[in-house]
């Protein structure tokens, strides 16, 4: 991937590659079959600043988990144990 630097220029096959690189075929044969979902999820992961906010940063800033949320949640799904793990609550 290197290589390619963006995944918009992974060659379709691996014939158009310019020079010999690992795992060429397989990297063009599974991007070529998800070329439009892998364009998706980057576009997704991309930090947007050109999004106007009526939030201060501060009003963004992570206070923690809601302890009774979370708990419910948790015993819903069988993992109580796993709040023990949670290291900052809101409440």
């Amino acid at each position: 991937m290197s290589v390619c630097e963006r995944i918009e220029r992974v060659a379709e096959s691996v014939e158009e590659w310019e020079r010999a690189v690992s795992g060429a075929k397989s990297l063009s044969e599974n991007v070529g079959a998800r070329r439009e979902e892998a364009a998706l999820y980057k576009d997704l992961a991309i930090l947007r600043r050109d999004v106007p906010l009526d939030e201060k940063l501060s009003d963004l800033e992570w206070k923690g988990a809601g302890r009774d949320e979370l708990s419910a949640f948790l015993a819903e799904i069988g993992a109580e144990r796993e709040l023990g793990r949670v290291t900052r609550f809101r409440d």
